[in-house]
């Protein structure tokens, strides 16, 4: 059986969220990682403020998009800043 070139609507929701993370790594790539850092905290606040209003939906694509930010870093001190800062754990 073919399957239908057209897709549902989860499926089209799940390509914009794919490709809004996309875009987001790719304007992060030449950031430092406080940059990332801060970048990844605003969007988690702008996901809790969407949370907090009710619109889960939009909530959790500003969460998953968010984690194109991070960056832990290479030793053991900046993975704990990175933890404690964008509180992921």
């Amino acid at each position: 059986m073919l399957k239908s070139c057209f897709w549902n609507q989860a499926e089209l929701k799940e390509l914009e969220l794919q490709e809004k993370v996309k875009r987001a790594a790719e304007w992060l790539k030449d950031k430092t990682r406080p940059e990332k850092i801060a970048w990844s905290k605003d969007m988690r606040e702008e996901g809790n403020e969407l949370y907090r209003n009710r619109k889960y939906l939009q909530a959790c694509d500003v969460y998953v998009t968010s984690l194109a930010g991070l960056d832990f870093g290479t030793t053991d001190e900046e993975r704990k800043e990175a933890i404690l800062e964008i509180q992921v754990i």
